[in-house]
């Protein structure tokens, strides 16, 4: 049987003072099993980042939950202080981001960075640290990792950046990484390469994997299950490759659309994502842009529901 380990129920994450709160996640229920890969999509400012933010402590400013519960093997993570939350970053659950040059110390040789990380969280010696930063950036691909690991952030490109980034989530072998749009400006060799080497060493270690991504082809290549959010609501949430091949929410449609051309044609959805906060509570948050809209939909918000085994759907219009 596969357990639960990562548990976040009905997580409301906002912005500014309580009299006029802006919401950005509304509600945000997931439950994340020891070697799942879970894909979490939608377009810019959907709440994707917040969401990973919210789960390891990690909020811009200003930004903060107001509601629900992120729970680590039954521990409710939000309002542990900062030096609990350490103990959890990098040793529990890791985080690639997807600009690993601004995310690295640039005054400090990336080995001592990676193994950093070794020695707080698994006690390793400073030598036993650096030997096994070594180890992994060589089977990151990154050549003549005994010289490089003496090199600066400045001194490597954006692929072997990330490549550092991935064999610094890794060393002290968490449970989930979350990875933050991990290939957000990088050609599209590059890219192919580090998402191979995030599988690779997803499947490797048995960790489980949230990838946060606004690229579907990325994120149907690389995970179990799909988790669809608009405006901070999720809209659709099932099997990955039952998602992409029957979308059911007219968003997710819209979305798996976009990526398939005929004919050398794009399509796209028309509008914008609404700002935090401007979405009524009682509305749909899709439905200034949905095709099938109707008064009910900007009257009733749609609930999450199960249509069939393992999909779920919030939307007034769809029918198993």
């Amino acid at each position: 049987m596969v357990d639960t380990f990562l548990a976040i129920e009905d997580l409301t994450v906002a912005s500014g003072p309580d009299a006029s709160l802006r919401t950005i996640l509304a509600g945000l229920s997931l439950q994340i099993e020891e070697g799942r890969r879970i894909g979490l999509v939608g377009e810019s400012g959907s709440g994707k980042t917040m969401a990973a933010g919210s789960i390891v402590g990690l909020l811009p400013t200003g930004v903060r939950a107001v509601d629900g519960s992120v729970k680590l093997d039954g521990r409710e993570l939000l309002g542990m202080t900062e030096a609990q939350l350490r103990t959890v970053r990098g040793r529990e659950i890791a985080v690639i981001y997807q600009n690993a040059l601004s995310s690295l110390n640039p005054v400090i040789p990336v080995g001592r960075q990676i193994a950093d990380v070794g020695r707080v969280h698994l006690g390793l010696t400073k030598a036993q640290a650096m030997e096994r930063a070594v180890q992994l950036m060589g089977v990151m691909g990154i050549p003549d990792p005994e010289r490089r690991a003496l090199d600066y952030p400045h001194q490597f490109s954006g692929g072997m950046a990330q490549r550092v980034s991935i064999a610094m989530a890794l060393i002290a072998h968490p449970r989930l990484i979350i990875a933050d749009e991990p290939t957000t400006g990088l050609d599209a060799t590059i890219q192919a390469q580090v998402l191979e080497t995030i599988a690779q060493s997803v499947a490797e270690t048995g960790a489980a994997l949230l990838l946060i991504s606004h690229d579907l082809v990325v994120v149907e290549s690389m995970t179990d299950e799909i988790v669809v959010l608009y405006a901070g609501v999720v809209l659709e949430h099932g099997p990955t490759g039952e998602v992409m091949a029957d979308p059911l929410s007219p968003y997710t449609r819209g979305l798996v659309a976009s990526v398939v051309q005929a004919g050398g044609q794009v399509s796209y959805i028309p509008g914008r994502i609404p700002e935090p906060g401007t979405v009524p509570v009682n509305s749909c948050p899709f439905a200034a842009r949905c095709p099938l809209v109707t008064a009910r939909c900007r009257e009733e918000r749609p609930v999450l529901r199960e249509l069939r085994p393992g999909r779920r759907v919030a939307c007034h219009n769809v029918e198993a």
